[in-house]
């Protein structure tokens, strides 16, 4: 079933599409650029949150005022977001408004500035619910005209025999934040072999626990240096 998404939504995906692209090239302050284009985003989807979600009627004065922006956002959104995240945008936007009226040559690092795009794909997917990332996969085939039209990776799932492999495969190629999403994942691939969420749970944090991490900023499942090397492999055995 194909994901309808509100037409606000797309335009703040638009602006993700528009900080990978900006990133990919080699403009001397492209983290500078990606920076300002990130913290425009997260004002919209504050924004937007407000008044298309929570309907709020918030004074238009109010809203020219990121500080005040913030701070209703914080208080009809205290049950889902803790103090570091929050931190944390306090922290990147004070960034910006150094980086908006100082000298062009002021810039951020990159760990920096995938900490900053990992924040606000974390805050948009859950104000909106959605999985930001894979709109992001069909969204940036439009920039891409070497891309075939198809352009998603087609392989057959039952080919992977072991539990730990068909688990790796789904943190690699899906956005896991539990194991019912292994189970969706599995499923959607028509895979034969569909482990208990007992034993997903087992593999990701205990017996396998040096193939995956909990991204504590997006609270995904994600693949580390070895889970990804270990992906690889299984892939690459598929083809």
């Amino acid at each position: 079933m194909q994901t309808i998404i509100k037409p606000w939504v797309s335009g703040i995906i638009d602006n993700l599409i528009t900080v990978k692209l900006v990133l990919e090239t080699n403009i001397e302050h492209k983290n500078r650029i990606a920076l300002i284009i990130l913290d425009n985003a997260l004002e919209i989807a504050f924004k937007d949150y407000l008044s298309k979600v929570k309907k709020i009627r918030v004074k238009k004065e109010d809203l020219q005022h990121r500080e005040q922006v913030h701070k209703v956002v914080k208080k009809q959104t205290k049950d889902i977001f803790d103090e570091d995240t929050w931190e944390r945008v306090e922290f990147f936007y004070g960034l910006r408004c150094d980086f908006y009226h100082e000298e062009a040559s002021k810039t951020i690092t990159d760990t920096k500035i995938k900490e900053f795009y990992d924040v606000v794909e974390f805050i948009v997917d859950t104000l909106f619910s959605i999985e930001s990332r894979n709109l992001l996969r069909s969204g940036e085939m439009l920039f891409d005209v070497e891309q075939p039209i198809n352009n998603k990776r087609s392989f057959s799932i039952n080919k992977v025999k072991e539990q730990i492999n068909l688990i790796v495969v789904a943190v690699g190629e899906g956005s896991i934040a539990s194991a019912k999403d292994v189970q969706d994942f599995l499923r959607q691939k028509g895979a034969r072999i569909i482990p208990s969420v007992g034993v997903i749970n087992k593999n990701l944090g205990n017996w396998y626990k040096h193939l995956f991490y909990l991204d504590s900023k997006n609270k995904k499942w994600t693949l580390s240096d070895e889970g990804q090397a270990r992906y690889n492999e299984i892939i690459g055995d598929l083809k």
